[in-house]
């Protein structure tokens, strides 16, 4: 039976180019998707995320402010030990520092002037931002396929429950037919429970698909993340003989996955000469104003004449000049990092030039087998045309015309299974070239 339900599964009712065409419906689960699915949504956060750390890190490179108020009470005051001799005292001297009442307020500013790894971490959040708003167009790619991909089986199911219930009708005719044969004696009595027998056996099939359609439908519910969607009713005739694929096509399209180990690559480079930069100095240049107030009352902290004012101005530079290696060990293992990112990228281009010759090629031979399956149709409809004559005039019994009327039953659906998989193959054909986000246009 499961045999049965897979010779069943049939082809797709798309017309025009797949690059540049979806019917509508088809259109309207992809949108549906895309706008629902999780995964998309988690990437579109990803982006968010990246343009909030670009924002950060570009914000060092703008001018530093900031401000402190310290106040002070010493319950004692630190003591100090001058030496006795400095003074003409055979002993040392015991003083005690400043005030006991403390106040400072300061403002400081600085510029940051040179900072190599800086300047590379800010290259590098603009390139992960990059990195990032590739992923959600493979994550939409991703989703596109897997809707297109149970949009056709759906209504291969669809196509798979009108052959079988033509032919139940076609098996209905030919029992009126019987019927008039064994009034005449023209037909066996039993010729009637025959057919009776394979439309029974349809029924069951027909059951089946039933249950297989509910169950494509609730997939695709799920994937569009919508429980409530309802589908339209299935249009009568199917289009077995329309061109997927044009024959020739743009295939100069840099697939996502291949551009996002580009730009893993390009990070990796990144970050080798971020560790170099590691050895350069950082240089800022900062500024700072205060005043300070030392007292012994409280009330005397609040006179302006008490208050001693500071300002200065200062340049700093740093030169790493030792870090025990670190950073040596670190550029190695940065340049690891970009080697293996590399071969990753060559195997990818690699294996994309293969897998595109061989999708199209698959192509092309599903192309040609859907063609022989139309022409079986056409052969097997014409004998049994033939047969069925000759059953009413008695000359043919009526297993010769089931035979024909089977054969004929193989011949759809053979044509539609090779339907199916002809759009299938062009499906991957759509993803083998980076061109599945066409589907939504």
């Amino acid at each position: 039976m499961k045999k049965m339900c897979l010779i069943l599964i049939v082809g797709m009712m798309l017309t025009g180019n797949l690059h540049a065409q979806a019917d509508p419906l088809h259109k309207e689960l992809i949108r549906l998707a895309l706008d629902n699915n999780r995964n998309i949504q988690k990437a579109e956060l990803d982006i968010t995320s990246s343009e909030l750390q670009m924002k950060q890190v570009r914000s060092y490179r703008l001018p530093q402010l900031s401000a402190g108020i310290e106040s002070k009470y010493y319950i004692e005051r630190p003591t100090i030990i001058l030496p006795g001799e400095t003074f003409g005292s055979p002993v040392d001297i015991k003083t005690q520092l400043g005030k006991p009442i403390n106040a400072d307020g300061s403002i400081r500013a600085s510029q940051l002037l040179l900072n190599k790894s800086l300047w590379y971490d800010l290259k590098t959040v603009e390139k992960s931002s990059d990195l990032y708003k590739l992923m959600k167009i493979k994550t939409e790619e991703d989703v596109i396929y897997q809707v297109s991909l149970a949009y056709y089986y759906y209504l291969s199911t669809l196509e798979g429950l009108k052959i079988i219930r033509e032919n139940t009708s076609l098996l209905l005719k030919n029992k009126q037919i019987a019927t008039r044969l064994i009034e005449n004696d023209m037909a066996l009595p039993t010729d009637t429970n025959r057919i009776d027998l394979k439309i029974n056996e349809l029924k069951k099939q027909e059951n089946l698909l039933n249950v297989s359609l509910l169950e494509q439908q609730n997939g695709i519910r799920m994937l569009i993340d919508d429980g409530d969607f309802q589908f339209p009713e299935p249009e009568e005739e199917a289009g077995y003989n329309q061109e997927i694929l044009p024959a020739e096509w743009n295939t100069s399209v840099n697939r996502t996955d291949i551009q996002i180990l580009e730009k893993q690559l390009t990070i990796q480079d990144l970050q080798i000469e971020k560790a170099k930069a590691a050895y350069r100095p950082t240089t800022s240049l900062y500024a700072s104003y205060g005043i300070n107030v030392q007292q012994d009352h409280l009330k005397d902290m609040f006179l302006p004449e008490n208050w001693n004012q500071i300002l200065l101005l200062g340049f700093q530079t740093s030169i790493p000049i030792y870090s025990g290696g670190r950073n040596k060990a670190k550029i190695q293992q940065t340049r690891v990092n970009y080697m293996t990112a590399e071969t990753n990228l060559a195997q990818a281009k690699l294996n994309a030039a293969q897998e595109k010759n061989e999708t199209y090629n698959k192509y092309l031979t599903l192309q040609q087998n859907r063609d022989i399956q139309l022409k079986n149709i056409t052969l097997s409809s014409e004998i049994y045309k033939v047969s069925l004559l000759k059953y009413e005039e008695g000359l043919l019994p009526l297993t010769d015309l089931l035979t024909a009327s089977t054969d004929m039953s193989n011949a759809k659906l053979n044509h539609t299974r090779s339907s199916l998989e002809l759009y299938m193959g062009a499906l991957d054909v759509l993803k083998s070239n980076g061109m599945l986000n066409t589907l939504n246009h």
